[in-house]
């Protein structure tokens, strides 16, 4: 049995678009000097989501339009985008253009995984140079 998401995943053919973002469950909400992702009423909405192609829709959908709203958020006109979350296709292509219609250009990964690969080698790489 594969889990929701990567089954909306796998559902999804080439082209087609991403996730539907739930208006209101996910937003940027100061907090002091910070500004925090606030997405405990997208949690609450899949509460109630009976279909798991649509809990999966909406939850990708949600956080990727509330990262990218987070992101641009900071006036950066570049985010590199790294983490094990990043394999997803579904949450990473919704997320690169929700951030591209805010003018935000997304970097990924290409040389090495995104994920715990990726950081493995970055380390191996520092701890090469301070070995000398």
């Amino acid at each position: 049995r594969q889990e929701a998401g990567v089954a909306r995943q796998n559902a999804r053919g080439p082209g087609s678009p991403p996730g539907s973002p739930g208006r209101g469950l996910g937003t940027a909400v100061p907090s002091g000097a910070c500004t925090e992702l606030d997405l405990l009423p997208l949690l609450e909405a899949l509460l109630d989501v009976r279909n798991a192609a649509e809990g999966a829709e909406l939850f990708h959908g949600t956080l990727a339009a509330a990262l990218a709203e987070w992101l641009a958020g900071f006036g950066c006109e570049r985010v590199v985008l790294g983490g094990g979350c990043f394999v997803n296709r579904v949450l990473t292509e919704a997320l690169i253009e929700g951030l591209a219609a805010r003018g935000v250009t997304a970097l990924l990964a290409r040389a090495a995984p995104t994920g715990d690969g990726g950081l493995a080698l970055g380390q191996a790489r520092v701890a090469a140079e301070s070995l000398g």
